[in-house]
């Protein structure tokens, strides 16, 4: 989902490579495999959205979106809890799922 000038009006993950130098040359194979396996365009869909008050008055919002590749996924499950005062913490875990491109350390 989409503003009006491109941004998201929501968190999303992002699973970037910066290109580098050795793209033109010896890390080349790292550039198409990322492409190939279309790390540079996922699918975002998303899975659940469930919200809740607590008795304290806390709002708890509880959201899983997945990042659909060629072969695997990127699951993010955020759980926001906003507090009576205004506070709001945020707790995000991401999980690859099936088969996901494998890079050099």
């Amino acid at each position: 989902m989409l503003a009006s000038d491109d941004f998201p009006v929501q968190p999303v993950t992002q699973v970037f490579r910066a290109p580098t130098d050795n793209d033109k040359s010896f890390g080349n194979w790292l550039a198409k495999d990322w492409k190939l396996h279309g790390m540079d365009h996922p699918q975002i869909n998303l899975e659940s959205f469930h919200h809740e008050k607590r008795a304290d008055g806390a709002v708890i919002v509880r959201i899983q979106t997945s990042n659909l590749y060629k072969e695997g996924k990127v699951v993010t499950t955020s759980v926001y809890t906003v507090f009576s005062d205004g506070t709001i913490d945020l707790k995000t875990t991401f999980c690859h799922k099936e088969f996901f491109l494998k890079f050099p350390v």
